[in-house]
This record gives structure tokens, C-alpha cells and sequence, in this order.
């Protein structure tokens, strides 16, 4: 519900390997493969009220993805609609976060945001050579809606990498715990200011099978 949504937002993401099979996208020139990744969510937002004694007061509330779809889309999310993330495995740089829909697909194609993965800073695990996991510090940023949720959020995310067609490594799933902030202009649905509090996560569900472009922009 909105109303819930003190929240905003986080990421989340991956690292991936060079190399691979070429996808044809639509958000520009890409390397690929893509992998589209499902988002949930658990946000721990506060914020200043004042009781009626006139004390300032702290006002917490704890919202999930589906307020963040809600928030960008203006209408709640359907069983074959969700906030996900597109990632390029030849460059996780190269994504974006969009409320769609699957079924018919791209249906429903709000941009919600992006995920900056800093690289020099990477660690990996590998096997033989293979990239099997990564942690790696990211930030994502969250604008949509003409303002209705501006957010700018941290953490480090834990990811895994499996085979994807003739590319060894590519982002399978991960999650990240995410601080920062966020403001809206959603007056008396979300506070103009919040922070997105301790407790806050984001988890990148297992990529998708069927959705292998990105979103049309």
C-alpha cells in the first residue's frame, strides 16, 4: 500500500564474465547476454511526525516492492507484473530498473531506475577460472514518476553466477542490504524525506528464462 510506503527503494545486481552470446536489445548497444531478474524488496523507512503534544517524533514504517510499483505506476501490480532489473553480462553497468509486465510482455514498461556497480572494487570467487560469485559495493538510484520516488540507496551485494548459453558466468541471483534516503512528492502518501533505515534489502531473484531483452525505451 502507499500509505506503507515510507520506503523507497534499493537494488540490487551482478557481476559477470566477458564474452558471450550477442542478444539483440533494446536499450542500445549491448554485448549480452541480458538476464532479467524479478526484485523483492523489504524497506524499513522512518521519518519525522509530531504527537499531540507537539514532540517530533519518530515515524516508522516498513514497506516492499509492490509499493514501489505502485509509487511509479500509479496502480498496484498484477499477478504477471513486477519491478525487475536487467542486467548486460558483458557489462553490469549497462542495466536498468523497470515495472513491467510479463504476460503480454513489456505491456506495462515504467523505468524505476539503476544500479551503479563499483567495479574497481569487485572480489570474486572462481572455479577453473569461472567467476562463481561476487561481492561487490553498489548503489542504486531510484527516480520515477515525475518525482513521486526519488531514492539513492547503498550496500554491498553478495551475487551468484551460473552458465548462461555459451557464456561460462553470468549473474544468476544476489541480494543486498541497502541504506540511504529518498523524498516524494506524493503529499500525504509519502513523507517529503525519509531514510531508508537498517533491516532494508533487496533480493535479485533467479533470472528469468523467457525474458532475454531489455525493456523497449
Amino acid at each position: 500500500m502507499i500509505s506503507k510506503l515510507g520506503i523507497r527503494i534499493g537494488i540490487a545486481a551482478a557481476l559477470c564474465a566477458l564474452g558471450g552470446m550477442p542478444v539483440v536489445a533494446n536499450a542500445g548497444t549491448t554485448g549480452g547476454p541480458i538476464t532479467a531478474h524479478l526484485l523483492s524488496m523489504t524497506v524499513k523507512s522512518v521519518n519525522k511526525t509530531t504527537n499531540s503534544a507537539s514532540q517530533q517524533k519518530f515515524d516508522r514504517t516498513t514497506g516492499n516492492v509492490k509499493d514501489v510499483f505502485q509509487a511509479c505506476v500509479e496502480s498496484s501490480p498484477t499477478k504477471t507484473q513486477g519491478v525487475y532489473l536487467f542486467l548486460d553480462c558483458s557489462d553490469l553497468n549497462h542495466n536498468t530498473i523497470a515495472a513491467i509486465d510479463t504476460n503480454p510482455l513489456f505491456a506495462t514498461n515504467v523505468p524505476v531506475g539503476e544500479i551503479n556497480f563499483d567495479l574497481d572494487n569487485i572480489v570474486v570467487s572462481t572455479t577453473g577460472g569461472i567467476v562463481k560469485s561476487s561481492t561487490v559495493p553498489v548503489t542504486v538510484e531510484i527516480s520515477c514518476n515525475a518525482g513521486a520516488l526519488v531514492t539513492e540507496v547503498s550496500g554491498i551485494m553478495d551475487l551468484q553466477y551460473t552458465a548462461l548459453g555459451a557464456n561460462p558466468s553470468c549473474p544468476s541471483s544476489g541480494s543486498v542490504k541497502i541504506t540511504g534516503s529518498g523524498t516524494s512528492n506524493l503529499t500525504g502518501l509519502i513523507p517529503p524525506t525519509f531514510i531508508i533505515d537498517n533491516g532494508s534489502s533487496i533480493t535479485v531473484k533467479k533470472r528469468s528464462g523467457s525474458i532475454v531483452v531489455f525493456p523497449p525505451q
